[in-house]
């Protein structure tokens, strides 16, 4: 499904960047305060895998469990999980616990100290501080040390209260962008040039970050990405994210983004065939633009069926443009095969935060399906095929 970001006001400090000739800076980032909200998620009766003992004398009934995700340099999607649990009572959080020491156990974790979150009535917040050794992918140690906010929303009715959590500090820097400095933000705590890591940039100057990876103002880094009218490379110097290169490659046209309702913004891909295909091309017909990977289960599962609404539509006008998000040509292709997709797939090697189709449409995941009408308006993001066929039928007929 679309990422949405959340945001942050900071206050920011201008700092230096050295121009070379060939249009590449390196600027310096510091670690600030910067209270960057990041997640967002229900609590669980249920106590999550990594938590293999409670808090001592309490019982577990009364319980309710969060975690706080981590990923190391180098992984691309594993996620390794800080849990914490919290007590309730009447809609108000009164005690919790988390595992800052890191070893599963919230018996030997002291209870942490719960404070009145401001303009949440009877929400409460505990600062947790993590602290642990990572591995580097080019060797050696790297010391990781988290303060992060848990925000405890209280519970209304019948439904789980919600927790929210805040990244006390980030790296904050300036970059140039057609030759106006703005504020810059790095997410992560450590960074290397692979997911989920890039540069956020206040290009609008309203001292707002929307941390979003599909945004318009997120640059990935080790790709080209494109930044108004420009095109830029960045590359982060340190894994502590203290330094960051950016490079000017050329001056490209502004990219239009997808909204639904409008007109679907056109794009172009040579196929697996060899084939160039153009969506403008297709106007007077119905196409469905899908973004998919070999690993999403989702695609999995939506394959025969989405094989067979194709087959039963295709004589009807009906086109598929398929965006892989795989990086394993193998993988795609065997799965292409094994299910009998031939239509018209593009195949970059790129990941969703990476491609440029994908990034045009801010489809931040594989499994969204995208119906443009014969005018070549956007009309809808389907996840059902058969809600993607009714919707279809409007235009070709049942």
């Amino acid at each position: 499904m679309i990422t949405r970001g959340f945001a942050i006001v900071a206050a920011l400090l201008v700092l230096g960047a050295g121009a070379e000739p060939d249009g590449t800076t390196e600027t310096e980032f510091t670690r600030q305060v910067v209270n960057l909200e990041y997640e967002r998620h229900d609590l669980s009766t249920a106590p999550p895998p990594q938590l293999l003992s409670g808090p001592e004398g309490v019982e577990a009934e009364r319980l309710l469990h969060g975690v706080v995700p981590r990923r190391l340099p180098g992984e691309t999607s594993k996620r390794h999980f800080v849990p914490f649990a919290v007590r309730y009572e009447s809609g108000v959080p009164t005690a919790a616990w988390c595992d800052t020491n890191l070893n599963g156990d919230l018996s030997d974790d002291p209870t942490a100290k719960l404070s009145a979150y401001p303009g949440m009535v009877d929400g409460r917040s505990f600062l947790a501080d993590l602290a642990w050794t990572a591995s580097l992918e080019s060797g050696g140690e790297l010391p990781i040390e988290w303060k992060i906010r848990v925000v405890l929303e209280p519970q209304t009715g019948l439904d789980l209260p919600r927790y929210r959590l805040q990244k006390v500090f980030g790296m904050l820097g300036e970059v140039t962008v057609e030759g106006k400095s703005h504020r810059a933000l790095l997410h992560d705590g450590v960074y290397s040039n692979a997911f989920p890591d890039g540069v956020f940039v206040d290009l609008d100057d309203d001292l707002n970050f929307t941390l979003d990876p599909m945004s318009p103002d997120f640059g990935p880094f080790g790709v080209p990405f494109q930044w108004d009218r420009r095109e830029y490379v960045a590359t982060v110097a340190d894994p502590r994210g203290r330094r960051v290169v950016l490079r000017e490659t050329k001056v490209v046209e502004p990219v239009v983004l997808a909204e639904i309702g409008e007109v679907a913004p056109s794009f172009s891909f040579v196929d697996t065939t060899g084939a160039r295909r153009r969506l403008d091309d297709y106007r007077g017909r119905v196409v469905v633009v899908y973004f998919w990977s070999s690993r999403c289960g989702f695609c999995a599962s939506k394959a025969v069926p989405l094989k067979e609404f194709y087959d039963r539509a295709r004589p009807k006008g009906l086109e598929i443009l398929a965006v892989s998000y795989d990086t394993d040509v193998q993988a795609m292709t065997s799965f292409r095969n094994d299910h009998g997709h031939e239509w018209p797939t593009s195949y970059t090697g790129l990941q969703f935060w990476e491609n440029p189709i994908g990034r045009q449409y801010r489809a931040g995941g594989a499994g969204m399906i995208y119906l443009v009408s014969p005018d070549g308006v956007l009309q809808a993001i389907y996840s059902d095929v058969d809600d993607l066929e009714a919707a279809v039928a409007r235009f070709t007929g049942p």
